[in-house]
């Protein structure tokens, strides 16, 4: 509110430094042009047309006003859609715990580092999307963990990606809305509405409604995960493999692809880095990475550790042992389980 009363504030100075500008000068003009011009009479007339305008309806130009900087200062599009990419992206990694395998949104993250939704440097900048991913490839890649099965558990609902924060915001906005109007229709007729003093409220009505849309419209379009769906699919060709954590180690070549995305988005980050400081690129591309929002190394350690080769053949065993199981048991068993635990985002084990 500070800031539109500052808004407020300067169109009156503006307005009066003209106003005392423009009397001089139409005194002179006045005074060299011939009788029968009167450009001082004309601005008494403007000034009083202006006086009379204001008075009767200055209440809703500064309502007006208001409700345009306010909408256009209003942006919460970007922010909704990145929490529901970070909730899913959490329930994604989680759901596979349990499993050998990464999770193929992960893994795809991972060697496609994201960038802001929204446009604006500074959010590409300072978003900390891509930190996250690493930070949970981190904390899983090295870790000698025994796993429980093959399967992940089921695919998270709409509701579950959403977050409770994201669906409260929008039914306190909605029912503030719906109480504001039913206020309306008890206490007046429709001819009177917004006639009294409750029509300094539509500013609020209008940052509301549009407050309400935009969490909407970035529910509906990154809610149902359609949109991840296609984009996995195209790369990877199809249904994406099981990847087990050792293939991400350091000495296999997905590791290695890996540590190359990660380098190309830190060299990335730094220089819109130094574009949002005002501040030249570095010579020969000799970038000092000081960006806050750089994602550590990958791995904690670029040494493989003593137990990797171990765990691969123990890998390899129980995926024999378990395909020997899935062999002796009855095709129509088989087939009823890969259809219960099939996802959109990987395909049945061998």
């Amino acid at each position: 509110m500070k800031d539109y009363i500052n808004l407020l504030k300067s169109l009156l100075k503006k307005g009066l430094i003209i106003a005392v500008v423009l009397y001089p000068i139409l005194i002179f003009i006045q005074w060299l042009s011939p009788v029968y011009i009167a450009p001082i009479q004309s601005y008494h007339l403007a000034l009083y047309t202006i006086y009379v305008n204001l008075f009767l309806y200055g209440d809703w130009i500064l309502i007006i006003l208001l409700s345009y900087k306010m909408v256009s200062s209003t942006n919460v599009y970007y922010e909704v859609a990145e929490k529901i990419r970070l909730n899913r992206l959490i329930f994604e990694f989680n759901r596979w715990v349990r499993t050998p395998y990464i999770s193929p949104l992960h893994f795809f993250y991972l060697v496609s580092p994201q960038s802001s939704y929204s446009p604006v440097l500074k959010d590409k900048v300072f978003n900390r999307f891509y930190q996250k991913v690493i930070d949970l490839f981190r904390d899983r890649v090295f870790i000698n963990a025994s796993y429980e099965t093959h399967f992940p558990e089921p695919v998270p609902t709409i509701l579950q990606v959403l977050g409770k924060d994201v669906l409260l915001s929008v039914v306190t906005g909605v029912a503030t809305l719906i109480g504001f109007f039913i206020y309306l229709a008890v206490s007046k007729d429709f001819s009177q509405w917004f006639t009294g003093f409750e029509r300094f409220t539509i500013p609020f009505l209008v940052v509301i409604s549009s407050w309400v849309g935009q969490y909407l419209y970035a529910m509906i379009k990154h809610g149902s995960g359609q949109d991840i769906v296609h984009t996995l699919h195209a790369y990877y060709k199809g249904e994406a493999p099981n990847i087990t954590w050792r293939e991400l180690f350091p000495d296999k070549p997905n590791g290695q692809i890996i540590i190359k995305a990660w380098l190309a988005e830190r060299e990335r980050r730094q220089r819109n880095f130094y574009y949002h400081q005002n501040l030249p690129l570095p010579a020969d591309n000799n970038f000092v990475f000081n960006c806050p929002t750089l994602a550590p190394f990958p791995f904690p350690s670029n040494e493989i550790p003593d137990w990797a080769h171990e765990v691969e053949s123990h890998y390899i065993k129980k995926e024999l042992k378990q395909s020997n199981k899935q062999h002796k048991k009855p095709y129509y068993v088989t087939k009823m389980n890969t259809k219960k635990t099939s996802n959109i985002y990987q395909l049945p084990p061998p």
